[in-house]
């Protein structure tokens, strides 16, 4: 962890203070919420197969000075990645776990990868029946990278009609051409946290990313070093926690 805040990649919890304490799932648990990270995008194909090329890692940090003929997330063709077929294989896999959890609440990223996503591992089984949720803070780290940038609300909804993105702008105007700093980033994980207590569901789905997960679970919400919880997504992995504000 030392490691990964001298390189810019995490912030302290001084910086911004736990609100909220994760432990396993239990009946006193305030919340129970079964994060899940999407599956394989397009953006990370592209980044494994130029790396295998080109010999060279790719940063995903966005502090190093890169072109979109050395960075694949920064091209232009690859505006809001959807998932790859190995991605969609992930979502199902997923499916097998979601089909046993409770969920009173779906809550997405409005990037097209999370939303693919939540669909293929949560609709079948829930469908209607509980509200579905789009929310602008749960989506990835952005700016730079073109990945991370949104389409039009007129487009997601075309092909999400079934979640509700009343919470979304009509342009995705909060993507820039400089990349989000982390303690931004860990300050909407905050507000979020802060809006998701006020929720009157116990039992939420929350699809979103890597970074932001990481970041959340990391800087905001107070794990108790246990790493099983706080630890790196891999792509398609849910993992369920329970969640107790403080007082």
């Amino acid at each position: 962890m030392a490691e990964l805040r001298r390189n810019g990649m995490l912030i302290s919890q001084s910086e911004t203070p736990a609100i909220v304490k994760a432990a396993l799932p239990s009946e006193s648990s305030e919340k129970i919420v079964h994060f899940v990270r999407h599956g394989q995008g397009y953006h990370n194909l592209m980044k494994e197969l130029y790396s295998e090329i080109s010999g060279k890692a790719v940063d995903s940090t966005g502090s190093v000075e890169q072109t979109p003929a050395t960075n694949p997330y920064m091209r232009p063709e690859i505006v809001d990645s959807p998932l790859t077929q190995k991605g969609r294989n992930e979502a199902k896999e997923t499916r097998k776990v979601a089909r046993e959890v409770k969920v009173d609440l779906v809550m997405v990223s409005p990037l097209r990868r999370a939303a693919e996503t939540a669909r293929i591992a949560f609709a079948d089984h829930l469908g209607g029946d509980v509200p579905w949720l789009f929310h602008e803070d749960i989506r990835e780290q952005y700016g730079k990278h073109t990945c991370d940038k949104r389409r039009d609300t007129e487009d997601i909804v075309i092909d999400f009609p079934n979640i509700d993105a009343s919470e979304l702008t009509a342009l995705d105007e909060i993507w820039t051409h400089a990349r989000e700093p982390k303690k931004h980033l860990a300050e909407r994980g905050a507000r979020f946290i802060k809006w998701l207590q006020q929720r009157p569901e116990k039992h939420v789905a929350v699809v979103g990313h890597s970074s932001f997960l990481f970041t959340l679970l990391n800087s905001v919400v107070d794990c108790g070093g246990e790493e099983s919880l706080s630890r790196w997504f891999k792509t398609g992995e849910l993992r369920t926690m329970g969640l107790t504000w403080a007082k």
